[in-house]
């Protein structure tokens, strides 16, 4: 459908590579360019109006409530998005409805204990996370965040899982930040000024608000998703025991838990060791390098709900030729986009008033570990979607406590020079592993060799 909007010699080329990969990846990556806008306006204005320093505290609280919901979520929303993906494809709505719901109630009950521990011990937490207890109103707000993302990524997995990717785009990539941004405005200039004037330097309410924002999105998106999938007028049928559920989700969890903390494990040290400056500085430079990521994460968006359908069926040429084109697409945009950043970065960092001497060397190794992520294609997408959820974990174990060991001894030497070539280094080293162990036990390269030609176009499943 999309392709033809395409100039005719792209068009040849893409008509080479499954048209619902592309459709959804295209469609993935309009949000996510519209998303990251938003972002950064956002960004921008609030270091405009408050300051770096302000920023960096605010990122610390994003970053904790986005780990503890999602850990809270026990991967959850992994199992939805290869369960749904995989029932949807049989029609069966009576199971989807029941794995829904079951993952939701699972959802509201942990993620709201947990966030109900923090709210009352918001004193005892502040101590911890920012060694002062007078924060204890932000680790307060913080506690309404948890299970607001919990909810928010089991949302997302469900749209992932049946392939709206209009509307997986929308919730994931812009609703956040658009209406933070929208509200934040609203807030800062007309309503905090009169109502509440005691918190107009803080920012604690543009925090609250994007919290809450979070809420909305889920509220909405369920109302879409009831329509989508009929789930009021559907009998809920028994699918998948919740001991078989557990199962399958906790070794999903761990690794998902070590992913984010691998993520966010430079930023995490850098605020224990450092300052919120550093931490606002070095958010802003990842930022700007997370554009490297664009196509590999508008690729897995539709990746994932096509790897479980392939898998299930056990249609594994046509899992490993979907491999294979996907990595090309990765390849090829991912480097002329690494090229383009290369030289553009400098002039980016400008606009939001870093020197160039302390933010260009470190975005340009940002840049470097993006892009060896990048062109190392889906690999965990497969592993996680194709029962190999076991390596995955321990390859993510390892991973994490590799990168923030290595960041206890580069940052405070180095600072934010350390975090970053801790960071290209994990990236190095967990992406080779994983593929490797792919192409031993799956016999599929997750690397794309430029102008090596693909298996059958026409490969069936064995």
């Amino acid at each position: 459908m999309i392709l033809k909007y395409f100039p005719e010699p792209i068009k040849r080329i893409l008509q080479r590579v499954d048209e619902e990969l592309i459709n959804g990846s295209s469609v993935f990556f309009l949000t996510k360019i519209l998303g990251l806008l938003f972002n950064y306006l956002f960004l921008w204005w609030f270091v405009s109006e408050y300051n770096t320093t302000k920023w960096g505290f605010v990122t610390l609280c994003i970053t904790i409530a986005n780990i503890i919901g999602m850990i809270s979520i026990l991967g959850f929303d992994i199992i939805l998005m290869k369960y749904i993906s995989v029932l949807k494809s049989k029609f069966q709505y009576g199971e989807i409805k029941d794995i829904i719901v079951k993952s939701t109630f699972n959802s509201i009950l942990i993620s709201g204990t947990v966030g109900l521990i923090f709210f009352v011990f918001a004193r005892q937490f502040s101590s911890i996370l920012f060694s002062n207890p007078n924060e204890a109103p932000w680790v307060q707000v913080i506690a309404i965040g948890i299970p607001a993302y919990g909810l928010y990524h089991l949302n997302n997995s469900i749209f992932a899982g049946i392939k709206r990717m209009i509307w997986f785009g929308f919730f994931r990539n812009v609703v956040p930040f658009s209406f933070s941004l929208l509200v934040g405005i609203a807030l800062h200039y007309w309503i905090v000024p009169q109502y509440f004037p005691r918190f107009g330097e803080s920012g604690i309410l543009i925090l609250l608000c994007y919290f809450i924002i979070l809420y909305l999105a889920v509220f909405f998106g369920f109302i879409l998703l009831n329509k989508q999938l009929e789930l009021r007028k559907t009998v809920r049928k028994a699918s998948v025991k919740y001991a078989s559920l557990y199962k399958e989700s906790l070794p999903l969890l761990i690794g998902t838990s070590m992913a984010l903390i691998l993520g966010s494990g430079d930023v995490l040290v850098l605020g224990v060791l450092k300052n919120a400056y550093v931490v606002g500085v070095y958010d802003i430079v990842g930022k700007l390098s997370l554009l490297m990521l664009l196509v590999i994460m508008s690729v897995n968006a539709i990746l994932p709900a096509k790897f479980a359908e392939l898998y299930a069926n056990k249609e594994f040429s046509k899992l490993k030729l979907l491999s294979y084109q996907s990595n090309r697409l990765i390849f090829w945009i991912s480097t002329a986009l690494f090229l383009v950043m290369i030289v553009i970065s400098p002039w980016i960092l400008s606009l939001f008033t870093i020197k160039f001497a302390k933010g260009v060397y470190v975005i340009f190794i940002l840049l470097g570990a993006q892009y060896i992520n990048t062109i190392c294609g889906s690999n965990m997408v497969l592993l996680k979607m194709t029962d190999h959820h076991y390596f995955f974990r321990n390859l993510m174990i390892f991973a994490a406590i590799f990168n923030i060991v290595l960041n206890f001894i580069l940052i405070p030497e180095y600072g934010m020079m350390g975090a970053a070539m801790t960071t290209l280094l994990t990236t190095l080293i967990w992406n080779l592993w994983g593929v490797y162990y792919t192409w031993k036990n799956m016999n599929i390269l997750m690397v794309h060799i430029p102008f090596r030609s693909l298996p059958d176009q026409h490969a069936k499943s064995n």
